[in-house]
C-alpha cells in the first residue's frame, strides 16, 4: 500500500484509498466531492450571511472541516472562536522567538497553527504555515515565507472576528498556571491504557482536532486516570486549542513524555 494521505485527513479520500486495496469490493463510491477549497487568502465577509455561509463564501473549506467534526456545527464554531482568540498574538510570539534565535519554539508554533488551520478549513493559512515550517526546519531564508504567513494569519483572524462577531475572551492563562491537581494520577490504570494515552498525546502533539473528540469520548476513563481537576484543565486547554499546554499537562500528570 503506497498511497500517502497528508493532514488534514479528508474522509472521502481516506475511503477511496482504503477501498482501492480491497479486492473485488462492491462498496459504493462516496458521493462526488465538492470543489476543492481555494488556497488564496480569505476574502471579505458578507455581513448579511450566517457565520458558516459567510466563511464558506470567504474561501474557507467549511464542508471539509465539518466532515472532520462529524457535522457538529456548534463544535466547529467553537473551535473557530477559540482559534481566533488563542492565535491573535501568534505573529508577535513568532517574531519574538525568531528574534531571540529560538527556532525550535518558532517551528513548534508554526507547526501547531498549520495543523489546526488545516482541520478548520483555513487552507491558505495551512499552506503558508507549511512553507514557513519547511524553511525553518531546513535553515533556509524564511523572510518571504514569514511575511506571507503573518499576512495570512492576520487576515484569517480578522475574517473569523467579522464572521463570528466575536469579542476577545478572557484568557485562561492564569487558571492554567495553577497547575494540575495535587491528587496523583492512577499509574496502574494509566499503564493498562497506555495505548490510549499514547494516541491522545500523539494527536495533541500534531495539533489534530481529533484529540478534542477523543478526550471527550473517553472522559470517564481519563477522569479516573488523571483525576477530575487535571482532566478539566486538559479539556479546557484542548477546547481553547492550546495544544502545547495540553500536552504539557498530560505529560506532567503522568510523570514525563509518553
Amino acid at each position: 500500500m503506497q498511497d500517502h494521505l497528508t493532514k488534514p485527513i479528508d474522509p472521502d479520500r481516506l475511503y477511496q484509498a482504503l477501498t482501492a486495496y480491497k479486492p473485488e469490493s462492491n462498496a459504493p463510491s462516496p458521493s462526488t466531492s465538492p470543489p476543492r477549497p481555494s488556497l488564496d487568502p480569505p476574502s471579505a465577509v458578507n455581513p448579511g450571511a450566517k457565520p458558516l455561509e459567510a466563511l464558506r463564501e470567504a474561501g474557507l473549506d467549511v464542508a471539509g472541516a465539518l466532515r472532520r467534526t462529524a457535522g457538529d456545527e456548534a463544535l466547529y464554531l467553537k473551535l473557530l472562536n477559540s482559534f481566533a482568540n488563542t492565535q491573535r498574538t501568534a505573529v508577535e510570539q513568532l517574531e519574538q522567538a525568531l528574534g531571540s534565535g529560538d527556532h525550535t519554539t518558532a517551528e513548534r508554533l508554526v507547526h501547531t497553527i498549520k495543523g489546526v488551520a488545516g482541520n478548520l478549513g483555513a487552507m491558505a493559512l495551512h499552506r503558508s504555515a507549511d512553507a514557513l515550517e519547511q524553511a525553518l526546519r531546513e535553515g533556509a531564508p524564511a523572510e518571504t515565507a514569514q511575511q506571507t504567513f503573518n499576512q495570512s494569519l492576520t487576515s484569517t483572524v480578522q475574517l473569523l472576528d467579522a464572521a463570528l462577531g466575536q469579542t476577545v475572551l478572557a484568557s485562561s492563562t492564569e487558571t492554567d498556571q495553577a497547575g494540575p491537581a495535587e491528587a496523583a494520577p492512577d499509574q496502574g490504570l494509566a499503564d493498562t491504557h497506555r495505548e490510549l494515552l499514547n494516541t491522545l498525546a500523539s494527536l495533541i502533539d500534531c495539533g489534530d482536532g481529533e484529540a478534542i473528540e477523543l478526550a471527550a469520548r473517553e472522559q470517564t476513563l481519563l477522569q479516573r486516570i488523571l483525576g477530575d481537576q487535571v482532566y478539566a484543565q486538559l479539556h479546557r486547554q484542548l477546547e481553547d486549542l492550546e495544544f502545547e499546554a495540553a500536552l504539557s499537562t498530560l505529560q506532567t500528570a503522568l510523570g514525563g513524555p509518553l
